[in-house]
Parts: C-alpha cells; sequence; structure tokens
C-alpha cells in the first residue's frame, strides 16, 4: 500500500489460511515468495513519491516480480531457492499478450535478458557525460543547460558528454547539438 492516504509510506500485508504457509518446508516457499513478491509491488510501484508502475498494464500482476524474486534469491546466495523458482516459473504460460499459445513471461522474456544482459550487474558507473545524456533521451529534449545551470559545467563533463552521444548513438533528443 502507498499512496496520499497513508502519507507515501509503504506497508506489505500478507496472509494466508494455510496454517503451514509461514514454513519453507516441502520446497513451498512461501513465506519467501510471497513476502519478496510484495517487495517487488514497491520497488515497481512507489518511488520518489510516485505510486502506480509504467508497464503493469502491459505485464500484469507478478511478471516483473517473478525475475525480481529469482535475482534477490541469487543476490543472497540461496541456491536451492534460486533453483525452486526458476524450476517453479520456466513452464508456466499466461494468456497475455498472447492468447494461444501462451506467453512465458519468465522463460522466454525475463530470464534470458537477465542472463545475457549482466543479470544485477551494472555494465560500469556512469560519469556526468553519461548521465546528462541518458536523463536527455528519457525526457526527450537536451538537459545539459539545466544540469550546467544547476551544477556547473566542466571541459570534462563536456568530454564525457559528447563522447556519451558516440557511445550511445541509439538516445535520440531534441537539440541534441547542445
Amino acid at each position: 500500500m502507498c499512496g496520499g492516504k497513508q502519507n507515501h509510506r509503504n506497508a506489505i500485508v500478507c496472509g494466508s489460511d494455510d496454517p503451514n504457509a509461514w514454513t519453507s518446508g516441502g520446497g513451498r516457499g512461501n513465506d519467501l515468495d510471497l513476502v519478496t513478491h510484495e517487495i517487488a509491488h514497491l520497488v515497481e510501484w512507489a518511488s520518489n513519491r510516485i505510486v502506480e508502475s509504467p508497464a503493469f498494464r502491459l505485464w500484469g500482476d507478478s511478471k516483473w516480480a517473478e525475475i525480481f524474486i529469482y535475482d534477490v534469491y541469487r543476490g543472497l546466495g540461496r541456491t536451492a531457492d534460486v533453483t525452486r523458482w526458476y524450476n517453479n516459473l520456466v513452464g508456466n504460460s499466461d494468456n497475455y499478450p498472447r492468447k494461444s499459445p501462451g506467453s512465458f513471461w519468465f522463460r522466454d522474456w525475463f530470464y534470458p535478458i537477465y542472463q545475457a544482459h549482466g543479470q544485477a550487474r551494472v555494465r560500469q558507473m556512469a560519469n556526468y557525460g553519461e548521465f546528462v545524456h541518458f536523463w536527455s533521451g528519457a525526457a526527450g529534449v537536451a538537459l545539459k543547460a539545466r544540469f550546467q545551470a544547476a551544477f556547473g559545467w566542466t571541459a570534462a563533463w563536456e568530454s564525457e558528454y559528447r563522447q556519451a552521444q558516440r557511445d550511445f548513438p541509439r538516445i535520440k533528443y531534441s537539440h541534441m547539438g547542445d
């Protein structure tokens, strides 16, 4: 839950009718999976006083949370839970966006991207030139002047900015010559 009525604070409420729901015995993992799933919603939906996920209407409840949970278990070194979680998901299909033969969000989308493109690693720490270039792309307009007004601008940052434009040419925005 998050929103103005809660003063933008988050809470997780989990429950089950199963008296054994909160023990991981038998490979159920409900105690971990359910709570980690709800944490995924906090990450997805509530950041910087913004409520809602821009892609939730596309992937629905749980699809992004599935790879988030997998990554959390990997990051914590919980190899048995990584294997259990993978095995639980790899065969699951949904009827969206393709009804037949089904859509395998984890198997065909999130997991291959995760495996092939660095998993949880960041490719490198961004420099100021990349930072301004990436934010400009997200905004659709060059933000260099705004950054300069806020923080100044150095020759090194200019060099980084020009290099970022060369390194990431598909990031487009108006006034790219700025």
